[in-house]
Protein backbone atom coordinates (compact mmCIF):
# COMPACT_ATOMS: atom_id res chain seq x y z
CA UNK A 1 0.00 0.00 0.00
CA UNK A 2 2.61 2.11 0.97
CA UNK A 3 5.14 1.27 -1.91
CA UNK A 4 2.54 2.06 -4.84
CA UNK A 5 2.01 5.55 -3.17
CA UNK A 6 5.64 6.68 -2.66
CA UNK A 7 7.01 5.04 -5.92
CA UNK A 8 4.25 7.18 -8.17
CA UNK A 9 4.43 10.65 -6.35
CA UNK A 10 7.58 10.37 -6.15
CA UNK A 11 8.54 9.08 -8.98
CA UNK A 12 10.92 6.85 -8.09
CA UNK A 13 11.62 3.06 -9.16
CA UNK A 14 11.83 0.39 -7.42
CA UNK A 15 14.91 -0.17 -5.48
CA UNK A 16 14.97 3.21 -4.01
CA UNK A 17 11.21 3.36 -3.08
CA UNK A 18 12.03 0.14 -1.10
CA UNK A 19 14.81 2.14 0.41
CA UNK A 20 12.97 4.77 1.50
CA UNK A 21 10.47 2.68 3.17
CA UNK A 22 12.50 0.97 5.07
CA UNK A 23 14.17 3.93 6.65
CA UNK A 24 11.08 5.31 7.62
CA UNK A 25 10.41 1.94 9.00
CA UNK A 26 13.99 1.27 10.98
CA UNK A 27 13.73 4.94 12.31
CA UNK A 28 10.18 4.40 13.95
CA UNK A 29 11.26 1.02 14.99
CA UNK A 30 14.96 2.66 16.61
CA UNK A 31 12.20 5.86 18.54
CA UNK A 32 10.23 2.55 19.90
CA UNK A 33 13.38 0.81 21.15
CA UNK A 34 14.93 3.80 22.71
CA UNK A 35 11.44 4.19 24.36
CA UNK A 36 11.17 0.56 25.48
CA UNK A 37 14.70 0.76 27.11
CA UNK A 38 14.16 3.61 28.78
CA UNK A 39 17.29 5.62 26.73
CA UNK A 40 14.59 8.83 26.55
CA UNK A 41 14.14 9.01 30.17
CA UNK A 42 10.86 7.97 32.17
CA UNK A 43 7.23 8.17 31.20
CA UNK A 44 6.51 11.55 31.49
CA UNK A 45 9.99 13.21 31.29
CA UNK A 46 10.47 16.08 28.96
CA UNK A 47 12.74 14.32 26.75
CA UNK A 48 9.88 11.41 26.06
CA UNK A 49 7.58 13.69 25.76
CA UNK A 50 8.90 15.77 23.41
CA UNK A 51 10.34 12.03 21.46
CA UNK A 52 6.27 10.71 21.57
CA UNK A 53 4.78 14.23 20.53
CA UNK A 54 6.26 14.86 17.11
CA UNK A 55 6.62 12.62 13.90
CA UNK A 56 10.04 11.45 12.91
CA UNK A 57 11.44 14.30 10.19
CA UNK A 58 14.57 13.49 7.83
CA UNK A 59 16.84 16.22 6.37
CA UNK A 60 16.08 17.44 3.18
CA UNK A 61 19.99 17.14 1.88
CA UNK A 62 20.23 13.75 4.23
CA UNK A 63 21.96 10.76 2.47
CA UNK A 64 20.05 8.10 1.29
CA UNK A 65 21.36 4.37 0.54
CA UNK A 66 22.76 4.03 -3.38
CA UNK A 67 23.76 0.74 -5.15
CA UNK A 68 24.51 -0.70 -7.95
CA UNK A 69 20.93 -1.59 -8.36
CA UNK A 70 19.87 1.81 -8.24
CA UNK A 71 20.98 2.28 -11.56
CA UNK A 72 19.35 2.65 -14.61
CA UNK A 73 21.62 3.03 -18.09
CA UNK A 74 20.25 4.08 -21.45
CA UNK A 75 22.52 2.10 -23.49
CA UNK A 76 20.59 2.94 -26.71
CA UNK A 77 22.91 4.82 -29.34
CA UNK A 78 21.55 8.28 -29.53
CA UNK A 79 18.99 8.81 -32.23
CA UNK A 80 20.31 9.94 -35.53
CA UNK A 81 19.64 13.37 -37.19
CA UNK A 82 19.16 14.42 -40.78
CA UNK A 83 22.41 17.10 -41.16
CA UNK A 84 20.69 20.68 -41.34
CA UNK A 85 21.58 22.31 -44.88
CA UNK A 86 22.46 25.83 -45.30
CA UNK A 87 20.55 27.67 -48.30
CA UNK A 88 22.46 29.06 -51.66
CA UNK A 89 24.80 25.99 -52.09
Amino acid sequence: MVYRQVKGEFDLSAQPTVRVVKKVCDAYAALKANIKAGNLGPKGSKRRNKAESKPIAFREDAAQAFDDRCLSWNTAPPARRAPVGRGGR
